[in-house]
């Protein structure tokens, strides 16, 4: 047989680490909007946080990821040049452009010497500018093949917000230092407004008579001036008893505005600003980053940790939501329920999702939901759901579904009032909680009472909780430099665990089959986070790191599969090291985020990982999920083996077939055809490793890991 067959071979057998390319799923849609832009035509780009740019041409009915030649997909900036040019201003990875509407993108960094881009800006004139987060403005007059830094006069090189009115003139927003003008494309600046004027501006809208609206942070709300930024006027608050932040403004046609809140979704006012409504009518969420309209007087609102995309058609007063293939949330957690082939995502800030056919379509589940930033989920031994979420927007805590997950209540009691990391039962059916910063919860009683369990827990900040197969509950910390700790008692009494721990941050556990622990860790240097992974064989007494492979990467999830392979997400991909192995293997090919929050293994054999913003991604290296894979099992024995191998094939292999060993990297080792099911093959002669055993018939194939000891 051909040697790439054998090699397709080595890429899909059971338990082991391959090369398979990962997939984004279709969907869960959502994400985080940070800009948006529309071209002549009417068609819409937004950038997101974590899933680079998305672009609608059908009025915000479908979208699709337009990222090739993007290199960095934090986009925090957008804007179309007068002959068609989109440009992509990014948090760390400067400029990208794009001369085909968005199809490919080439940087173009030439005299930027801050690639962090906050705010873009294109004249009618075709000159671009750029805001970035510490070099202030750069400007580009050839299309963007080349800058220069333009900061004469400019005393604070924060950039928030760019603008250009209709006689040419610039504005420029600073954090903490006001606003800047200048008349001659952007040579010289000079500060206006003074200190009564808004001195964090957010964003711009130069109105149709001239006059300009400053969106403010910090609650701020709007400020005004009539005579081109010389002085200026603090609106009435947006709302009856407390302003906003206002992120973007928008003029509609028949004068009234809209302006864009970080907490309190969309105001609406017939009056130039004096009197506010809240126009929230569909829209469900509340940090409104983004507005924009097109010449169909269709508006859009971007929004910021949550369903990405609503659209309006009757200037403000309903919203829909319009995030068809924008794959951008973040998912922190994702539960594979393999009783009932459900996955469930949670996410941070849209709740909990549910796919039943392999993330093909998904459920949005938060009816009762009312905290969205999910951290944790898990089953019971009694079916229900529960999820664990952060204190946000007022809600948080623990939240429990009956009815897989349709509908939810939450369940605190008035006893937890900490942000919920982590969740765990035990085969009684107890239920453990830890939190952020109070510790750890149980209840025997599905929810319905908590009581804190904190006996010996010199630290409560907690990040992670396990229960192993004898009912031993440990739990990491950070913040404390304390570790990890254990309760043989079933949580009514700790002990700290932390021998051997060169780093004592704890953010994820994992047991396997043998009882073989194993804790990510992290630290910061000062330069970033990095960490690295422990493991314990004797029950936490003892930890031992086993980092060969990781180069120095910032560990978040681990989880185990059936063949005890260790699964691991860091911020820069996902590694695997292999059920006994000493080394780990990275497998992150097609990871369009590397950032990876969430990992959770269906038993049909994807490997499912969640993003910090990319969306969720899946990977079919492990079992067999190719109809060229036989549905069937080999027994083998012994393994590890020394010298001679037995070989049982089941009943439904007939006729001749081909046994084959190959090691790791795809080469062959022996081959020979056969035609028995039941056969020894002595492997006395081959070196100590790991290797592939497959059997091959009639264009499928089975295959095992087998060792040499």
């Amino acid at each position: 047989m051909a040697r790439n067959f054998t090699l397709f071979v080595f890429l899909l057998i059971h338990n082991l680490v391959f090369a398979q390319t990962w997939e984004p799923v279709n969907g869960p849609f959502g994400g985080s909007v940070q800009s948006m832009s529309l071209n002549t035509g009417g068609d819409i780009f937004i950038g997101t946080q974590g899933g680079g740019v998305f672009r609608s041409m059908d009025d915000g009915n479908q979208w699709e990821a337009v990222n090739e030649g993007i290199t960095n997909n934090v986009v925090w900036a957008l804007t179309v040049s007068p002959d068609g040019n989109v440009f992509a201003g990014t948090l760390g990875g400067g400029v990208f452009r794009s001369t085909n509407n968005g199809d490919n993108w080439n940087v173009t960094n030439t005299g930027i010497d801050d690639l962090n881009v906050t705010a873009l800006l294109a004249t009618v004139n075709g000159y671009i500018f750029a805001g970035t987060a510490s070099g202030g403005v750069f400007r580009s007059t050839d299309n963007g093949n080349n800058w220069t830094q333009q900061n004469s006069g400019i005393t604070n090189n924060y950039i928030t917000a760019l603008a250009v009115n209709e006689s040419g003139e610039l504005f420029a927003g600073t954090f903490g230092g006001g606003s800047f003008r200048s008349s001659d494309d952007g040579d010289s600046w000079a500060s206006i407004g003074g200190p009564d004027s808004c001195q964090i501006p957010l964003c711009y809208k130069i109105m149709d008579n001239g006059d300009i609206f400053v969106g403010s942070d910090f609650d701020d709300g709007i400020y005004m001036s009539s005579d081109n930024g010389d002085t200026w006027s603090h609106l009435p608050p947006l709302g009856t008893s407390s302003n906003y932040s206002v992120y973007e403004i928008l003029e509609l046609g028949n004068g009234d505005i809209l302006a864009a809140t970080y907490g309190a979704g969309i105001f609406h006012s017939s009056d130039y600003g004096n009197t506010w409504n809240n126009e929230n009518n569909g829209l469900s969420d509340n940090k409104v980053t983004t507005l924009a309209i097109n010449s169909n007087n269709k508006i859009f609102a971007g929004t910021f940790l949550g369903n990405a995309v609503f659209s309006s058609d009757d200037n403000a007063n309903n919203w829909t939501l319009a995030n068809t293939g924008i794959n951008a949330v973040d998912a922190r957690v994702i539960m594979a329920d393999d009783s009932s082939e459900n996955l469930f995502v949670g996410t941070y800030g849209a709740g909990i999702f549910r796919t039943q056919d392999q993330g093909n379509n998904w459920l949005q589940l938060n009816t009762g939901l009312s905290a969205r930033f999910i951290h944790s989920m898990a089953k019971v031994p009694n079916g229900n759901l529960f999820c664990g979420a952060d204190f946000i927007d007022g809600a948080g805590g623990v939240f429990r579904s009956a009815d897989n997950g349709n509908s939810w209540q939450e369940v605190n009691q008035g006893i937890i009032v900490s942000d919920v990391t982590a969740l765990a039962s035990n085969l009684q059916g107890d239920i453990f909680a830890a939190t952020s910063f109070a510790g750890v919860y149980i209840s025997s009683n599905n929810g319905d009472n908590w009581t804190q369990i904190n006996n010996g827990l010199s630290c409560t900040y907690l990040t992670s909780l396990i229960v192993n197969s004898n009912g031993d509950l440990f739990t990491g910390s950070n913040g404390c430099g304390e570790g990890i700790f254990r309760s043989t008692d079933n949580g009514a009494s700790w002990t700290l665990i932390n021998n051997g721990l060169t780093m004592t941050d704890i953010n994820s556990m994992v047991v396997d089959s043998t009882g073989r622990l194993y804790a990510s860790a992290y630290t910061f240097t000062g330069m970033g986070f990095e960490g690295t992974i422990f493991t314990s064989a004797d029950n936490g007494d003892t930890w031992t790191e086993i980092a060969t492979g990781l180069p120095g990467v910032y560990p978040q999830t681990l989880i185990i599969n059936s063949g005890d392979d260790v699964i691991l997400g860091t911020s820069t991909g996902v590694f695997v090291l292999q059920s006994g192995g000493s080394s780990w293997t990275e497998m992150s090919t097609g990871l369009t985020n590397s950032d990876i929050r969430a990992l959770a293994l269906e038993n049909n054999g994807y490997l499912y990982a969640g993003s910090s913003g990319g969306g969720v991604f899946r990977n079919s290296s492990f079992l067999g999920l190719n109809p060229n894979i036989l549905q069937a099992d080999i027994s083998i024995y012994p393994n590890p083996f020394s010298d001679n191998l037995y070989i049982q094939l089941p009943e439904d292999i007939q006729g001749n077939f081909i046994f084959r060993i190959t090691d790791l990297t795809g080469k062959t080792i022996y081959s020979q055809n056969q035609s028995e099911r039941s056969f020894v093959w002595n492997g006395s002669s081959l070196p100590k490793g790991v290797y592939i055993l497959s059997i091959e018939s009639n264009g499928k194939v089975i295959a095992k890991k087998v060792i040499k000891k």
